[in-house]
C-alpha cells in the first residue's frame, strides 16, 4: 500500500502566529552555507530538512529496550521577507544546526539555534513562509525504552 505524503505549506504575517512556523522548525537542520540573504530584495532564505514524523514508518530494528525506525526526509525551504538588516552570531563555526526558539519583539526577530548560533533580523513586518519542497532521503530515528531518541539522516 502506497501512503500518500502530502508536503506542507505554511504562510504567516502576524507575530501571535509564529508557533506554527516554530512547530515546523523546531530541531530541524539546515547547514549555515546555504543561508541567502538578498539585501536588494530584503529576503532571507534558508533551506532545511524536515524529518517527517507523522508520515509512514518502516521498522528495521526491534529489540526489547529500542527499536529503529525508518522515516522520510523533506527538503524545505523557510522565507522570510522584508528583512532590513541581518546577522549572524556563529561561535561554533560547524556548519549544521537545529532551529531552537524564535523570539520576536518590534521590529527584531532571533532565530536561537542550537549549538550557539544566532541569527538576528531587522524587519519593516512580519512576512514569513516555510515550505515543503520534495523528499529528499531517509532518516533512522532510534526509540528507547526510557523515552529517549536519536536520529541519522542519509
Amino acid at each position: 500500500m502506497n501512503t500518500i505524503i502530502e508536503l506542507e505549506k505554511i504562510k504567516i504575517n502576524n507575530i501571535n502566529q509564529i508557533d506554527q512556523i516554530l512547530d515546523i522548525i523546531h530541531d530541524e537542520y539546515f547547514n549555515s552555507k546555504d543561508i541567502d540573504y538578498s539585501k536588494n530584495d530584503k529576503v532571507l532564505t534558508i533551506p532545511f530538512r524536515r524529518i517527517f514524523h507523522q508520515g509512514p514508518r518502516k521498522t528495521i530494528k526491534n529489540y526489547l529496550i529500542y527499536k529503529v525506525q525508518e522515516v522520510d526526509v523533506i527538503r524545505s525551504i523557510l522565507t522570510i521577507k522584508n528583512v532590513s538588516n541581518f546577522n549572524v552570531i556563529d561561535k561554533e563555526k560547524i556548519g549544521d544546526y537545529s532551529f531552537n526558539e524564535i523570539k520576536v519583539s518590534n521590529n527584531r526577530m532571533d532565530i536561537i539555534c542550537e549549538p550557539n548560533f544566532e541569527m538576528i533580523l531587522e524587519m519593516t513586518n512580519i512576512d514569513v513562509e516555510s515550505v515543503d519542497i520534495e523528499l529528499k532521503g531517509k532518516a533512522r530515528i532510534s526509540y528507547f525504552l526510557w523515552n529517549g531518541n536519536s536520529s541519522k539522516t542519509y
